[in-house]
């Protein structure tokens, strides 16, 4: 047996929507998390922690999330990238839901690789023309079992 590691590279394709809002970038950000609660972390540890059976599971996510998505993560880049004398705003969310990301994960736990989704909001014009992108994966196939 080879101790030599294998390495391949898998071209991955991915779409970028970018959507065109006339609202101020504060108040869609609060629209936007307002509609992408919050993962409670605490209660995911307490699901794993007391080994939860899955559709308690299922049903814990569904009554967290109203419109199928949770927010994992969130990055207000502004005030670093300020230090360069950068002036546009932009912030950055990673929204999934893992029962859904469960039904890909199955099949190929790679599938990590591209969910939960990146959401970012940015301020690219002058005034209140804000421009919202999601990068939005190609399905991913199973690899070799």
């Amino acid at each position: 047996m080879s101790n030599e590691m294998r390495t391949s590279a898998i071209p991955h394709q991915a779409v970028r929507l970018d959507l065109a809002v006339r609202e101020s970038y504060d108040h869609f950000c609060w629209r936007f998390e307002a509609a992408v609660p919050a993962w409670d972390l605490n209660r995911g540890v307490e699901l794993v922690e007391r080994k939860t059976p899955w559709p308690e599971v299922v049903a814990a996510v569904n009554a967290s999330a109203p419109h199928d998505f949770l927010l994992y993560w969130k990055l207000n880049l502004a005030p670093l990238m300020s230090l360069a004398g950068n002036t546009r705003r932009a912030t950055e969310y990673l929204m999934g839901n893992h029962v859904i990301a469960e039904t890909m994960y199955r099949h190929d736990p790679a599938v990590a690789l591209y969910v939960p989704l990146r959401w970012c909001d940015l301020r690219i014009r002058r005034r209140n023309e804000i421009q919202y992108r999601a990068a939005e994966r190609k399905s991913v196939e199973p690899g070799p079992q």
